[in-house]
């Protein structure tokens, strides 16, 4: 059994057997059950973030599925056995833990025929939406969920770019406009130009709420942190400046930089009772100021940040981009060496260096970590016409 594949099915019943075994009285058959399991690895791989497979054990399945019971695999078949024998049986299902319905009979659920064939059909790229009828983008979502993607093509009705229509243009700055972004709540847009001077907009009205002055040279990049109370701003002069973006008042100037900051981020989670704000720099290095909240609320950075050196190579160490994991684990950047590096968050010693590659042949001036990706995390990274 070791060199055949077990289906997922069929591992996730081995994984019930166990539990339901586990709640009883057959204690020796429940060690020979657990024994043989370990000794034909039955139970399904799993997959780091590296790409690598490993063995699991009936304790990491536990650790997967705390709320699946020993009275599972019963409740699945008095469930089975109560179904009536006109609902429709499914031929195919991924996994067994997706079985248990909600419901106490199946008798309950309406089914939209209709919708359920379009979404079945998109393997066979069958338009999701009429091209005359309005795009329903809830629909759209659902069926990514139950068939998987689609063709970009096949996702939007064109009718959707016809009743798009220009709101506004307001001349917001007296110099060119670099930096743009949407605070977490999507009712303000902040801009930072090259007016030494960075504002904050209504995005339904277009009108200027408030002004962050105090920068002494031109915007690089701006970032708000995930609880939408701190905006940070680097510049040309090296400084990294942040404010309190609900009262506008300074919080910190940092300095630590040599060369130009090139980007500014907020790491979604604290590490260690620490938050981060990242910055990167011509200089070669990336910069991880920590910081925390006192007893009564007040924000306090350190003075001094965690700094990794990043020169490989005479003239071309600039850093130029970064991007942080979707939970804050990882941060990618990338640099003039046509280097993209990786580094750990959540380390015992704060954040490390874990992976060093030379992904392209040129400087790698654009990074964007995954949103959402099944089992691994994946970077972005490239130049011009290029990605990886």
């Amino acid at each position: 059994m070791e060199n055949e594949e077990v289906p997922p099915v069929t591992a996730d019943l081995y994984f019930l057997m166990h539990k339901f075994l586990s709640g009883g009285p057959l204690k020796k058959t429940l060690q020979a059950l657990h024994d043989e399991l370990a000794e034909n690895k039955l139970l399904p791989r799993r997959t780091d973030w590296l790409g690598s497979e490993h063995e699991r054990t009936i304790e990491d399945m536990e650790r997967q599925y705390p709320l699946v019971r020993p009275d599972y695999l019963l409740q699945l078949c008095c469930r089975a056995s109560a179904t009536p024998s006109a609902a429709p049986t499914p031929q195919k299902v991924a996994s067994l833990f997706s079985l248990k319905k909600n419901a106490t009979n199946s008798s309950n659920v309406e089914y939209n025929f209709k919708q359920l064939c379009n979404y079945v059909r998109r393997r066979h790229l069958v338009p999701v939406c009429n091209a005359n009828a309005a795009c329903n983008i809830a629909n759209i979502l659902r069926g990514r969920e139950i068939s998987g993607p689609v063709s970009r093509r096949w996702v939007v009705s064109p009718k959707l770019y016809s009743s798009l229509q220009f709101q506004r243009r307001t001349l917001g700055h007296l110099s060119a406009v670099y930096c743009l972004l949407f605070d977490y709540s999507g009712r303000y847009i902040i801009t930072g130009a090259d007016d030494l001077l960075i504002k904050l907009w209504s995005s339904r009205t277009g009108r200027l709420i408030a002004t962050f002055r105090g920068a002494s040279s031109e915007i690089t990049d701006i970032a708000i942190n995930l609880e939408n109370t701190l905006l940070a701003a680097g510049s040309i002069d090296r400084i990294l400046r942040i404010w309190d973006l609900q009262s506008g008042v300074p919080v910190a100037v940092l300095t630590g930089h040599t060369g130009m900051i090139t980007s500014v981020n907020f790491c979604p989670s604290p590490s260690w009772n620490f938050q981060y704000l990242i910055t990167t720099s011509t200089d070669g290095s990336v910069a991880f100021w920590a910081y925390n909240y006192d007893t009564g609320g007040k924000v306090e950075f350190r003075s001094k940040p965690t700094m990794y050196q990043e020169k490989m190579r005479p003239g071309q160490a600039q850093m130029i981009c970064s991007s942080f994991s979707p939970g804050g684990t990882f941060l990618a950047t990338g640099s003039a060496d046509h280097h993209v590096r990786v580094y750990y968050m959540k380390g015992d010693e704060g954040p490390h260096r874990i992976l060093e590659t030379e992904a392209h042949n040129d400087r790698v001036d654009s990074i964007q970590t995954a949103r959402r990706s099944s089992g691994a995390s994946r970077v972005s990274s490239g130049r011009r016409r290029t990605c990886t």
